[in-house]
Order: structure tokens, then sequence, then C-alpha cells
């Protein structure tokens, strides 16, 4: 969650295990097998804007905006690589990972053709590959 500091949740946490295995008699023990802090990438990065104006270019829509209810590669790339992140495509953000997921395939060929338009907007072309 964006504003949570990680080492004091850490700590809390194991303080908490601490004082569990006193009061039941039992060992609990804390291991953080991975930090994945949150991202955030400003409205006006240059990452953001060519998605946005792929988006729009694609669908006639602005696109929504909001955070993602888990976690995604995207993490992991601005976390170790400092690189601006944007999470986007198809599929419902609340199904995913559920035993009925689901994707339309109209959304699948949208969501390519804003990817083409975005990556060839971010990358110093044009929409149409120039």
């Amino acid at each position: 969650m964006p504003g949570v500091d990680h080492d004091d949740l850490v700590a809390r946490t194991e303080q908490e295990a601490a004082r569990l295995s006193v009061a039941h008699g039992v060992t609990v023990t804390v291991t953080v097998v991975d930090d994945r802090p949150p991202t955030e990438t400003p409205r006006d990065a240059p990452i953001v804007r060519a998605v946005v104006e792929a988006h729009e270019e694609v669908t006639g829509a602005a696109p929504p905006f909001g955070g993602v209810p888990g976690t995604t590669d995207g993490t992991i790339l601005a976390r170790d690589g400092g690189l601006p992140v944007v999470v986007y495509g198809p599929g419902g953000k609340w199904i995913a990972h559920q035993a009925d997921e689901h994707v339309a395939v109209d959304e699948l060929v949208t969501c390519a053709k804003v990817y083409l338009s975005a990556a060839r907007r971010f990358l110093g072309g044009d929409a149409d590959g120039r």
C-alpha cells in the first residue's frame, strides 16, 4: 500500500510474532520472502503519456486510472531497475487469479493495438510506425 513503511511493518509483525510465541508457548518466525513496495508513476511521465495517448487513439475514450489489487512484475522493474511502470491490460482486475478468470478476445485485440501504438510513441516513432 502506498505510504506503508515496510521496515516498520516487518518490525511490528515480528513483535506480534514474539508476543504470540510467548502467549501460546509456540515458536513463530517471520520471514520476508520478497519485499515489493508499491509503485506510482507520475501521470506526466513519458511512458504514462504514451499509454494514455495510445488508449485514447484506439478506444476513443480516456483510460481509467487507479491502483491494482495485487502485484505485477512492474514492482520488480521499479524496485530493482528504477524503471517507471504502467499496469495496463485486458480483463477485470478483480477476477485475476480466480477460478473463473477470463478475458474477452476483443479486449485482447484492443490491448494489442494499444501496446503497439504506445510502444511506437514511447520509442520515438509515431502511432503509424514512422
